[in-house]
């Protein structure tokens, strides 16, 4: 295959020389492929019926596991701040208003602190709520009020838990007794302790990353220090196709891995088998690609950040401090992510004041919470899909997303704009292809900006791959704890 170099450049490889090896010129085709594999992963896969059900799937099953732990919170906050508890179980009335199961879950939550009296008969009203809305199982909703009214076996108890999981242990006995009542509430006392003391140290963690921040750009501003990356490096627009051929074959893994999924019987191991592959498969072409162009290995793995940087364990400390610099960074994402939920909450007030009380689905929450499958599947899973699922998101995910982000695809926008545009243009695509839904973007796109400051920083990938392991990690192993 034709080289795209300057058949005089010079042997040496070293990044710090004057560039003399020409880009290449025209890679049109890959902006089209890298908007088609954006669109198909963000909307076209609902396209297809297989594909609509089994995001509707994961879409419940994270939503009941996020709502498991906000009824954990709950019921801790019961035993410490009963006033409180109400106000918060009300908060969680919009997000379980969307479904049948989820109006079930919270009507679980209201009959085990509230009790045979006030308990029940907030039960009762938010299943009368639900069934007054088109489209509601009302068959099961009456069957979830019955057991909450009459107790259930230990048999019919087994049934619950295996269609609502957690929640399935909240139903009283027949004699109105709940098994395990004392456990159940002393672990939501752990978990609203757990989650305060969270709440307080990601907040002094974002006063310490704002401080070293602002003592950054100080430093920079008097050329005190400097950054590392060097956007005329070359090659760089080649990325750009690298980049198009990884997210167009990640697009195309989900298209199979779908279509597989209704073609062989529940619990194949075929369309896992298959989509991995094709997973794995896009990674490596987009790793290689630029080899296949006609440029050296050693400048492309220079120009993607795939190096020592100033020493491994010194780039592993520049991500520990950097993630510390990229909270608040992450926090303005986090901050528009907070708005948009909270105008979800308010839209139903919103739609009541304009005349619509009457209509009971205008109190579903519009904007609803940030959650991704994982959840769901950390909620449901054993140990072995708990550890899995660990390596997957604090190693295997920072490897190839750091290397394809902030690696190819910052190279290639940092050849044509300065850094905000390319960080925020990088972080946006990012943040989209996620599976958390748009009510996220300004989160996830800003933490992806945090990423891309780090690159910029160190030139090498070592920290921003650290900083993703830490964040992906430390959610990982909370969820854990959670759903232990």
């Amino acid at each position: 295959m034709a080289s795209d170099h300057d058949p005089g450049e010079s042997d040496q490889e070293a990044p710090g020389l004057p560039e003399t090896h020409r880009d290449v010129r025209h890679n049109w085709w890959a902006w089209i492929v890298i908007v088609l594999a954006v669109g198909w992963i963000v909307v076209g896969v609902r396209i297809l019926p297989s594909g609509a059900e089994s995001i509707a799937s994961q879409d419940d099953s994270a939503t009941l596991a996020i709502l498991r732990l906000q009824s954990q919170m709950a019921i801790g906050m019961s035993g410490l701040q009963p006033g409180q508890t109400k106000e918060l179980t009300d908060q969680l009335r919009p997000i379980a208003l969307a479904g049948d199961e989820t109006t079930a879950a919270l009507a679980i939550v209201h009959r085990f602190i509230g009790g045979e009296g006030d308990g029940l008969r907030d039960a009762r009203n938010l299943i009368q709520k639900r069934s007054s809305i088109n489209g509601s199982d009302d068959k099961f909703l009456t069957a979830t009020e019955q057991a909450l009214t009459n107790g259930v076996t230990d048999l019919e108890r087994t049934d619950w838990l295996d269609r609502l999981g957690w929640f399935g242990n909240l139903f009283p006995n027949p004699d109105g007794s709940i098994p395990d009542d004392s456990k159940i509430r002393a672990r939501g006392l752990l978990t609203a302790i757990g989650g305060s003391f969270l709440v307080i140290g990601a907040f002094g963690a974002g006063i310490i990353g704002l401080i070293l921040l602002v003592l950054f750009f100080v430093m920079r501003s008097e050329r005190k220090m400097g950054t590392a990356f060097d956007p005329k490096f070359r090659p760089a627009r080649v990325f750009l196709e690298s980049f198009a051929l990884y997210l167009g074959l990640m697009a195309a893994s989900d298209v199979l891995g779908i279509l597989l999924t209704s073609r062989f019987p529940e619990g194949s191991l075929v369309p896992f088998i298959v989509s991995t592959a094709l997973f794995v498969a896009a990674f490596v072409l987009g790793l290689t690609w630029p080899v296949f162009r006609g440029f050296r290995w050693k400048r492309v793995r220079h120009a993607l950040g795939i190096h020592r940087g100033k020493g491994i364990a010194r780039e592993i400390g520049a991500g520990f401090l950097g993630y510390l610099a990229v909270i608040p960074v992450a926090g303005i994402g986090v901050a528009i992510t907070y708005l948009l939920i909270m105008y979800g909450e308010m839209a139903p007030v919103l739609e009541a004041a304009g005349g619509n009380e009457g209509d009971p689905s205008a109190e579903i929450q519009t904007a609803s919470t940030p959650s991704h499958p994982i959840v769901g599947w950390m909620s449901e899973g054993g140990i072995l899909i708990k550890i899995s699922l660990l390596l997957l998101a604090a190693v295997i995910a920072p490897l190839f997303e750091e290397i394809m982000f902030r690696g190819a695809l910052q190279r290639a926008f940092r050849s044509r704009w300065r850094f905000f545009v390319s960080a925020l243009a990088g972080g946006f695509i990012f943040a989209v292809i996620h599976p958390q839904g748009w009510v996220a973007v300004p989160a996830l796109t800003m933490m992806g900006v945090g990423f891309a400051m780090l690159r910029e920083w160190r030139d090498s990938l070592i920290a921003p791959m650290t900083a993703h392991a830490i964040n992906n990690g430390c959610l990982i192993l909370l969820l854990i704890a959670a759903f232990s």
